[in-house]
């Protein structure tokens, strides 16, 4: 299929690579020089962003990106709730260009998925593409000492690092110069960060988009809300079991996220702190975010088809948007915990919430326990339809909430990469789905409760681009997803991503491979968490 050869093409470029290596050393910002560093400037979903670095650390084969020992990372913002991030490192014998060069990978991270297209094709036209990157210069300028530094141990096939947090907010340049972008889902069914439908035609004509990685999503909620709903149903409460795990149907998960549901009472939830409050409330995306369009396709039927449902509008009261995860994850701390909540949109009024309140939010499963703890251990992933958010229920076919995200680079016009920032994006590109990397990302996941760490949480590989090489043993158990988390279904039967799709049997690439017999598992019968 297309998808296989984009990533033959990828893993040749990669074999290409020459020269012996520099002598591993750290790229702190003071050793960058424009004239001297590969430059690579991304944009868009934020629920890559963890897979990036990672392909740029891995160490296991084929190798990440950066030599180890070699890389320094550089944050506005936290660690765990950043708005642009940037990479510096000495390129491995695999990235691409020559082994030694030394690379600056910045990373844009505000708005979401729509900054994946938008500015892009805005850019390729003539226009300005209005995103902010971090300017080397003027961090440089600004020292180490103007962050919080620290180092990171490596850990499994994650080399060791260096982090640079809460490095000053000026710290950043205007109207910067996309060289890719990521979207959690295609262009056609994106919104832009006004609400407006993204210009399909110019995407088309000016961008070119190729699979990477499939996301898996998850609802979120308080973990008061958890275990109430717990008790509810009948299980042992409080428990982060997962056989106690709660469930919401796919109806009531729609319900409660579009605002038919404002009541917990309604599904019969009491909330017996913070006063009997049984109101709903609603921890959302902002528009542009992919995160939010996975949620209306595959819950509310909006993007793909006419529907009257979908999320409400930010009100300052009952519902706020976040422009992040890690916003979200805020969002859901404050509803639980007591908090200042600042308003997405403007009049961008902060809003003291008392907590003890009952929230819904949709995640990434991509949640390390450090991202947990740091959102004071607020929130739980429940089951949709019995069944939890995880890799082997994914690749059984089991947990269809799963969307298959897209890299974008200028095809046409002006910004179209060139030189050695078009050798490293065609390997770098090709190294994100890759299924070591993807199982070496989803150990990062490691005890966020209650799916880990018994099972195996995170993202999965394409079907289209692995499952011929690297096919998963269905059915799958959290141990064979732990190792080979390569997808059984896939959103791109055709050869294109669809979204809008439903997961189907990869039987292009799968079949007549695998001899084990497949089985299907009827939900209800207490197999579907394995």
């Amino acid at each position: 299929m297309s998808l296989i050869k984009h990533s033959v093409r990828f893993a040749l470029a990669a074999a290409a690579a020459a020269a012996a290596a520099n002598s591993a050393s750290a790229l702190d910002i003071s050793t960058y020089s424009a004239s001297t560093f590969t430059n690579i400037y991304l944009s868009g979903s934020t629920a890559v962003d963890n897979t990036i670095a990672n392909a740029a650390l891995e160490t296991a084969s084929p190798g990440g990106v950066c030599q180890a020992g070699t890389v320094d990372i550089y944050y506005i913002g936290t660690t765990g709730s950043y708005t642009n991030r940037l990479i510096l490192c000495t390129a491995s014998s695999s990235a691409g260009v020559s082994a030694g060069t030394p690379l600056a990978i910045f990373k844009e991270s505000v708005v979401g998925s729509a900054n994946g297209v938008v500015p892009l094709y805005t850019y390729s036209t003539g226009g300005s593409s209005g995103l902010t990157f971090i300017d080397p210069n003027a961090l440089k300028a600004s020292g180490d000492s103007a962050c919080t530094t620290a180092s990171v141990a490596a850990s499994g096939n994650i080399g060791a690092y260096t982090t640079h947090a809460s490095c000053p907010a000026a710290d950043v340049v205007a109207n910067g110069v996309p060289t890719a972008g990521f979207s959690d889902v295609e262009a056609s069914i994106l919104k832009t960060a006004n609400n407006s439908s993204v210009n399909t035609k110019l995407a088309g004509s000016q961008l070119k988009g190729v699979g990477t990685l499939d996301q898996v999503w998850g609802i979120a909620l308080t973990k008061n809300a958890y275990y109430a709903l717990q008790a509810a149903e009948g299980y042992a409460s409080p428990s982060d079991s997962p056989a106690n795990a709660p469930s919401l149907s796919k109806q009531d998960v729609a319900g409660l996220l579009s605002g038919n549901v404002f009541l917990w009472s309604d599904l019969g939830v009491t909330n017996t702190g913070n006063g009997g409050d049984e109101n709903v409330y609603i921890c959302r995306r902002d528009n542009g975010s992919g995160t939010e369009a996975s949620f209306e396709a595959y819950f509310l039927g909006q993007r793909c088809s006419l529907s009257s449902e979908t999320i409400p509008s930010e009100n300052g009261t009952t519902v706020f948007a976040n422009g992040s995860g890690g916003g979200m994850r805020s969002c859901l701390q404050h509803f639980f915990s007591g908090g200042n909540q600042v308003e997405y949109y403007p009049p961008n009024n902060t809003v003291a919430l008392p907590g003890g309140q009952f929230a819904v939010g949709l995640l990434n499963a991509e949640v390390t326990a450090s991202n947990l703890s740091g959102a004071n251990d607020s929130f739980r992933f429940v089951a949709i339809d019995g069944v939890g958010p995880t890799v082997a229920n994914v690749q059984n076919g089991y947990y269809p909430y799963f969307s298959t995200g897209v890299a974008y680079t200028i095809k046409a016009g002006q910004g179209v990469p060139t030189g050695n920032a078009q050798l490293f994006l065609t390997a770098f590109l090709g190294k994100l789905g890759h299924p070591q990397f993807t199982a070496d990302s989803n150990s990062s996941y490691v005890g966020v409760k209650p799916w880990s760490p018994s099972l195996t949480v995170g993202d999965v590989s394409p079907a289209p681009l692995y499952a011929s090489t690297n096919f998963p043993a269905v059915p799958a158990t959290s141990a064979t997803a732990a190792t080979n988390p390569t997808n059984a279904y896939t959103k791109a039967q055709s050869g294109s991503v669809n979204n809008c799709d439903t997961p189907v049997w990869d039987s292009g690439d799968l079949e007549g491979i695998s001899t084990t017999t497949v089985e299907k598992t009827l939900l209800g019968t207490g197999q579907v968490n394995n």
